[in-house]
């Protein structure tokens, strides 16, 4: 891999060199934060190697270059069954997973690895979740999220925000208690909670509540009478059928992908059905079928329809406002004088309304 990489001719590592220099030359710091499953094969040969090569082109120019690595090490965090796989065929083995951890752990060392690296946040589990489906890989092999992986996010703002040069070399975490997962165990767990549960209910409200009603009013042309519609969408004369095919149905699509992700979020924890749920109840939206979550609802014509219990709008954040309260807040609230004729300045007053009060 070292050896097929040129990083002023080939891409990506073309662009990425090009950043770097703009980062350097505007008089900001480049950084880099790269991932890597310890315990698998591509992942584990490239976390070393990426850092090492961006190290020796850095001090090919100068070694006073303002360069920052940072790294995230998951060990093993899932299981699987690979029973099924043909033997013949190259896989992986499960129970192989932790040898291969101690074996690149070893190979770091010898290599000194740390050397290239600022600062590496090293995460885990003691209690392996077993994946619902294995494959060999490609386009089959569909994980579930994972906690450890929301932690491997919040890792990446944490290096991006502070001066890595005097800190720590390695970065840990860890649970009040094992086998749970609190909002307290994140760091900045106050931000982090606000922000998340506030996505959740402005993915709620919008799927199973907004969206329906405005498909509605444009697949059979009714009329409504909604203060919210009238000043969002008559007064301003939004053209429906252009924001079905954009805003509206990108918005949809993310919310989502945003409540099936925070849901499985919530479900690796345990690996089973279990109460109460800490980080949010998704049992108003999601539901669980022989192992595997999906969001409560039908697929008609390749589209997604939401059937969420709308009582539970209010459970997404310590028990607030209902869906009752949120439509008064709409019918209140006035797009900007100078919005233009899309749907965005809807969608931006109602994710604003769906914060917690």
């Amino acid at each position: 891999m070292a050896n097929s990489v040129n990083l002023d001719k080939v891409e990506p590592w073309k662009t990425l060199q090009a950043k770097m220099k703009g980062d350097a030359g505007s008089g900001q710091i480049p950084k880099i934060m790269i991932f890597g499953s310890i315990f698998g094969g591509t992942g584990a040969a490239g976390f070393p190697t990426i850092a090492r090569l961006l190290k020796n082109w850095t001090n090919s120019i100068g070694k006073d270059y303002p360069l920052q690595i940072g790294g995230v090490l998951c060990l093993p965090y899932f299981s699987f069954d690979d029973s099924r796989f043909d033997k013949n065929e190259l896989h992986v083995k499960s129970e192989n997973l932790v040898l291969n951890t101690q074996a690149a752990l070893r190979y770091y060392q010898q290599q000194n690895f740390h050397e290239n690296i600022n600062v590496t946040y090293l995460l885990g589990a003691d209690d392996q979740r077993q994946m619902p489906v294995a494959s060999t890989g490609s386009s089959d092999q569909k994980n579930p999220a994972h906690w450890i992986e929301l932690c491997a996010a919040l890792a990446a703002i944490d290096f991006y925000r502070n001066d890595n040069t005097k800190r720590e070399p390695y970065q840990l975490l860890a649970r009040q208690s094992s086998g749970n997962l609190l909002w307290s165990d994140l760091p900045d767990r106050e931000i982090v909670q606000d922000k998340l549960l506030h996505l959740a209910r402005f993915s709620f409200a919008f799927l199973s509540d907004y969206y329906p009603r405005l498909r509605e009013l444009y697949q059979n042309r009714k009329t409504y009478r909604a203060t919210w519609y009238v000043h969002f969408f008559e007064n301003k004369k939004v053209n429906l059928a252009n924001s079905f095919d954009n805003e509206l149905k990108f918005v949809k699509q993310f919310c989502e992908k945003f409540l099936f992700w925070f849901a499985n979020i919530q479900y690796s924890v345990y690996g089973r059905e279990v109460t109460p749920k800490n980080l949010i109840d998704y049992s108003s939206f999601a539901i669980v079928n022989s192992g595997i979550l999906d969001l409560r609802g039908t697929v008609q014509n390749n589209e997604f329809h939401s059937a969420f219990d709308l009582s539970g709008f209010a459970n997404i954040v310590d028990r607030g406002n209902n869906l009752t309260d949120l439509l008064k807040k709409m019918n209140e609230s006035r797009p900007p004088t100078n919005s233009d004729q899309t749907a965005w300045s809807f969608i931006n007053t109602l994710y604003r309304n769906c914060a917690k009060n």
